[in-house]
């Protein structure tokens, strides 16, 4: 007699950084911007491994933006699930909230250029699901505006950092709240 086949457990996926949704989604994204090496932190995998791809299929480098794809394998390596990413209000899949974005928005709403897929769902950024409305873009807007508000916020505490401390002060400082990358 043959020996029995090994039973490879399914892998399951979750995540408290990530809403991992019914769809194959995942939304929520509670840092901004995420590079893939936070991504594949954020997600906890049992029994698999789990890796970020771009929408067409390479490996992905940097941030993790709307329409790329979290690939989930079990221990033999075989792909067993696929999540794709949606960022609210990145319709562009470059991973950043921009103008650009809003303009994209804008667009759809003016029937100039239409969104779809997962690029009109991170559109949706009131989460009603609904066609695109006024509301979404002026809830996009505040996301950029905001988004810029922080960088001009922590660009101008790196520079008062740089001033007033010593170099040891800034290194506690910087890892104790997170100041160091971005």
């Amino acid at each position: 007699p043959e020996p029995p086949t090994p039973v490879i457990p399914t892998p399951s996926v979750s995540s408290t950084a990530v809403k991992v949704n019914s769809d194959n989604t995942l939304t929520g994204v509670k840092k901004f911007p995420m590079s893939v090496s936070e991504m594949k932190n954020a997600l906890k995998v049992t029994n698999g491994t789990v890796n970020v791809e771009t929408a067409n299929g390479t490996a992905k480098t940097g941030n993790v933006g709307t329409g790329d794809k979290v690939i989930v394998k079990d221990n033999a390596g075989k792909e067993v699930l696929s999540y794709t990413v949606v960022v609210y209000g990145d319709t562009n899949g470059d991973g950043e909230i921009t103008a650009l974005d809003l303009l994209r928005v804008q667009k759809d709403i003016l029937s100039m250029s239409k969104l779809s897929g997962y690029y009109s769902k991170a559109a949706d950024t009131d989460k009603d699901g609904n066609a695109l409305t006024l509301i979404d873009v002026i809830a996009d807007d505040k996301n950029i505006l905001d988004e810029i508000d922080v960088r001009i916020k922590t660009e101008k505490l790196r520079r008062y950092m740089d001033e007033v401390l010593t170099p040891r002060e800034k290194i506690i400082l910087s890892l104790r709240f997170g100041l160091i990358g971005g």
